[in-house]
């Protein structure tokens, strides 16, 4: 895939540390189908990435629940700051 290539030449270029971050996960009462799909293959894709020195960050999923989703599945102002607030705290 475009992914591991990817992977691949920033290794090849010394590159030792990699962040991928996944997009939101869907709010399951719109998006049942996508929140399904996200969820069957989020296990397998962390590890397949972790072997390769990826670390994987997951976004919260209680943002529909803090009221900070605009339309169900985009982060409004308030989510887009603890977004950040929960990236940084997985990468520091």
């Amino acid at each position: 895939t475009a992914a591991n290539a990817a992977v691949d030449r920033f290794v090849a270029g010394g590159v030792t540390d990699i962040i991928g971050i996944l997009p939101m996960r869907p709010d399951p009462a719109s998006w049942a189908s996508r929140t399904a799909n996200y969820d069957a293959v989020l296990a397998g894709l962390t590890q397949a990435y972790r072997s390769r020195n990826v670390q994987i960050i997951r976004p919260a999923s209680d943002y529909l629940a803090g009221g900070m989703l605009t339309d169900g599945l985009h982060p409004g102002d308030a989510g887009n700051v603890q977004y950040l607030r929960q990236l940084l705290e997985q990468i520091a």
